[in-house]
């Protein structure tokens, strides 16, 4: 065989590595044909095939020289260094390979600059190398490098280019990677369907794949259609394949409540396999293991103990215990038998397999590590040992912050939020209970901490992102409008979409390559700030066992509230807004008087309702009226207006609105995401803005139902606003320095292009939220027309990539306050858009109100703030005002929002109110000028 090897690889190596650096992308040398290398590389080819390993490296390496021994770096070398490196990994000796595949890199890369399948290749290769060698961080590189290059080659190795989507989601579900497994398993999926001469076995590892991922991220139908499709690519004889993948749907089943059906299929996986267990170890050993699982959960415990112990010895004789150890689904069913000594075994001998990992540092081990210490808590909680459960729950917060904190995908920092919710409402608990039962406030400042860490976390995030650069900003732009494309149901664009995040991710781990935490509460200086501000602190925290308010006074002292909250808080929230927009009416209701009755009724009786559960008279005794009141909203507290709850008890007889008693009289609220976030922004850097106040104020024609059915909010047209212009001009010329546009000239483009230059952004127009799709969500600019114009929106996503950076921003417009509510971070709304990309401030709205009141509510706060007094100040002065006129329902004053900053804005205060604006700047200079020149021909006279 090694004369007719030696013959092919003298006649095709020269065509290949000619056609490789020719054409197109010839960017480096051609390769000489020299027959003396190409022999050594056919017989490295030829050791190869024969399993003469260390034979074929010499070969191999020969080919890389020339006769003086010296390297020659073109492709040939490139190809040689690659398969030494590629046999070294698969011999399992990393340490060896890796040089290897660094040179062969370099090479390549030296010869094809452009997007090339060889520069691919060798990244797959090595990412894969990477991580058997324990660097997983730089394998992620690797592996999403080598994908983007696949993207952008006209004509892509598919097959390699499917492997590589393949080991990219593997990662990514070692590392709780959401937003970036869904990704690469979508793409792999896709591209697998497109290869028609695609062979069985790779389908079975696409689908396989994608069967893990959405099973490991509880997509349990999805992956249930993809396992099935795995078991359909299999050929007859592919035994350990069809085992591994019934074991896997067995699961699935199981999670679906098929557990009859899931225990057949893993007797059937036992018996596939039991022909030859030898040879089928791992998916014996599997099938085994969820056996025993099956029985625990069936309460069958001494079934369960004997296929236990059948599995932990195959595991051990295949040298798989990481494997064995890599699910704790026995120590669940036992701590929820109560079998807590049999739960606590089983997790401590798990913790110290994988603590003496060698890799017990990367991503895949923390999780795992993670998970077992918080079942470990709760079996410690269960047990009556808050101590050992709380340093539990701690360290595993811990492993979760560093894990969370290297994503760079803001779906997966939410996705690992929502899903240690849980956990951390459990350790507020245990430090609550501790501190009523020993009276020491060290554990309610735990709590306290713990509550901070369970909110907002990619907000807080995002205010200390590094400077994106002009590709990732594009790139950025693109995802956004793929995002409503595919949200509106066009899943065209879904491959575009995944294909996009996968190389966003790869660009931002390589660009961006430390962590993107976020720093524990510094308790001094939230306390400092309160201080500063007079202002008290009302953090709620709602779990399912327990509700708490939290009350930080400026002289550091901390109490706690427990609160009687009705599961339904959510529809009781809903109900009462819904009384509230109902019930208003101006002056004097039109209605019938019995049908006003039964509104007013109902207005009154939901919210004392509501003031009852989250406002509970020992909370409001203890508020000072002196202070001010931020109020740091958790879950459906974020849809409720605080100012408006009533504070007496409903009463026989009509009610009138004006004089009736709301929170707001004795508290000027405002609204925060977090302490950490009121210091978080308090620290931005003070700057110059050229601008001291921009105004947009569009015009709009009635839009009709296209308008409505492209927004997501079929039979909402937008209306025309009849004082939207006239407010945007009168607030401007109150402001030196201000600039307004109106109609055509308050256009997206004009906005876009002027972000980040005014110290105030006021937005006068519509806004739409979609509670369904939020990336459908909206602000609308210019509208003259009949239908609704694409171009002139801005979405909500468009915001995160924009770099708003001011003191303020105001959304004249409707319900911007509103937004999709994420376990453990802030809620998917305008406001919390605006203060990701940089508003230090936000005033946003509850609900759509009232044209005309918005206008005379805008100017008064415009006032308010011109005569130098504080946000919050000034937004308190203008709702009374309001309430003093015909507008005194809430409907028309209690909307409105202020998150972040309160005090006062500089530009606002009444001494520059009475200086120049940058239009007069030139007039200023010229001013100064002459007074020098007159000073000096004084001084010369």
């Amino acid at each position: 065989m090694l004369f007719p090897r030696f013959l092919f690889w003298l006649i095709f190596v020269p065509s290949l590595l000619a056609a490789a650096t020719g054409g197109g992308q010839d960017r480096g040398e051609h390769i000489r044909q020299d027959s003396v290398r190409l022999g050594h590389f056919a017989r490295g080819e030829a050791a190869k095939a024969a399993e003469k390993d260390s034979v074929a490296r010499i070969a191999y390496l020969l080919s890389t020289r020339d006769a003086h021994g010296k390297e020659i770096p073109d492709s040939l070398t490139g190809l040689a260094l690659h398969h030494i490196a590629t046999m070294y990994m698969n011999a399992w000796q990393d340490t060896l390979a890796m040089p290897f595949f660094r040179r062969s890199l370099a090479i390549r890369d030296s010869i094809f600059h452009g997007p090339h399948n060889q520069r691919a290749h060798i990244r797959t290769n090595m990412g894969m190398s990477m991580l058997y060698y324990g660097k997983p961080d730089s394998a992620a590189i690797l592996i999403q490098e080598a994908n983007a290059i696949y993207e952008s080659v006209d004509h892509p190795d598919s097959l390699y280019w499917l492997q590589s989507l393949n080991e990219l989601g593997d990662q990514a579900i070692r590392s709780d990677d959401y937003g970036l497994a869904y990704s690469s398993s979508y793409r792999a999926v896709e591209l697998c369907e497109q290869l028609s001469d695609l062979d069985g076995a790779d389908k079975f590892a696409t689908y396989y794949r994608a069967t893990r991922i959405l099973f490991h991220f509880y997509d349990f139908e999805a992956a249930l259609g993809y396992g099935h499709l795995a078991l359909q690519a299999l050929e007859p004889d592919a035994i350990e394949n069809r085992a591994l993948c019934m074991n896997l749907i067995a699961l699935i089943d199981r999670q679906l409540g098929n557990h009859d059906r899931s225990y057949r299929l893993l007797r059937e996986s036992l018996r596939l396999t039991g022909a030859q267990p030898d040879e089928y170890v791992l998916a014996r050993a599997n099938a085994l293991l969820y056996l025993a699982e099956h029985y625990a959960m069936t309460g069958d415990v001494g079934r369960s103990r004997y296929y236990d112990g059948l599995a932990r010895t195959a595991y051990a004789e295949f040298n798989a215990l990481s494997t064995y150890h890599s699910r704790f689904q026995l120590a669940m069913y036992a701590f929820r038998d109560k079998q807590y000594t049999i739960a606590e075994d089983r997790l401590n001998r798990s913790l110290h397999f994988l603590r003496a990992q060698k890799e017990g540092s990367s991503s895949g081990n923390i999780v795992q590590i993670a998970q077992r210490l918080l079942l470990r808590a709760r079996v410690y909680a269960a047990k009556d040992d808050p101590d050992r459960a709380l340093t539990d729950l701690h360290e595993a917060f811990g492993l979760q912050d560093k894990l969370r904190s290297e994503f760079t995908d803001p779906t997966s920092q939410r996705f690992l939020s929502g899903d240690l919710r849980k956990e951390i409402d459990l350790a507020v608990e245990l430090h609550y209970r501790l501190y009523v039962a020993e009276g020491d406030d060290r554990q309610l400042w735990e709590a306290f901490r713990l509550s901070e860490r369970a909110r907002a976390f990619s907000l807080l995030v995002s205010m200390g992102k590094r400077v994106n650069s002009r590709e990732e900003s594009t790139i950025k732009g693109a995802i956004a409008k793929l995002e409503r494309q595919v949200a509106r149901g066009d899943s065209a664009h879904q491959s575009k979409l995944e294909a996009l995040r996968i190389r966003l991710a790869g660009m931002q781990r390589a660009n961006h390559p430390d962590a993107r935490g976020v720093e524990p509460l510094d308790s001094t200086r939230l306390i400092g700030y309160l201080d500063r501000h007079s202002t008290q602190l009302l953090e709620y925290h709602l779990a399912d066992s327990l509700q708490l308010a939290f009350l930080l006074s400026p002289d550091g002292t901390l109490r706690a509230f427990p609160l009687p909250v009705d599961t339904s808080l959510l529809q009781e929230i809903a109900e009462w807004n819904k009384s509230i927009v109902k019930s208003a009416y101006r002056r004097k209701s039109l209605r019938p008087k019995p049908e006003q009755d039964s509104l007013d009724r109902v207005f009154w009786a939901r919210g004392w309702g509501l003031t009852r559960q989250v406002m509970p008279e020992e909370l409001r005794t203890a508020l000072d009226p002196e202070l001010a009141l931020c109020i740091v909203p958790d879950s459906a507290l974020n849809y409720l207006p605080f100012v408006a709850l009533p504070v007496e008890e409903p009463s026989a007889g009509p009610i009138d609105y004006g004089a009736m008693s709301y929170f707001q009289d004795s508290h000027a609220v405002s609204y925060a995401y977090s302490g950490a976030y009121l210091t978080r922004v308090e620290m931005q850097p003070a700057r110059a803005y050229p601008v001291n106040l921009m105004a947009f104020a569009p015009g709009f024609g009635k839009v009709g139902p296209l308008a409505a059915a492209r927004s997501g909010r079929e039979g909402e047209p937008l209306s025309a606003l009849n004082f939207n212009q006239e407010e945007a001009r009168t607030i401007a010329g109150m402001l030196p320095g201000s600039e307004v546009y109106c109609d055509s000239m308050a256009s997206r483009a004009r906005f876009l292009a002027s972000v980040g230059q005014s110290r105030i952004l006021h937005l006068s127009t519509h806004g739409l939220v979609d509670p369904q799709h939020p990336e459908l969500s909206f602000v609308a600019f210019n509208q003259p027309a009949g239908r609704l114009d694409e171009d002139e929106l801005l979405y909500f996503n468009d915001l995160y990539n924009l770099p708003i950076d001011n003191e303020l921003t105001v959304l004249s417009a409707c319900e911007t306050s509103l937004g999709q509510l994420a376990r453990g971070e802030a809620p998917l709304s305008f406001a919390a858009a605006f203060a990701s990309a940089g508003a230090r401030s936000t005033l946003t709205t509850l609900w759509e109100v009232d044209d005309r009141a918005t206008r005379d509510f805008m100017i008064a706060f415009y006032q308010e703030l011109n005569r130098g007094r504080g946000r919050l100040t000034s937004l308190v002065s203008a709702q009374q005002a309001l309430r003093s006129t015909d507008y005194f329902h809430p409907y028309y004053w209690a909307a409105p929002s202020l998150y972040g900053l309160t005090g006062t804005i500089d530009s606002a205060a009444p001494a520059l109110a009475a200086g120049i604006g940058r239009r007069w700047s030139w007039l200023a200079l010229t001013g100064f000028a002459l007074v020098v020149l007159l000073s000096y021909f004084y001084k010369r006279t």
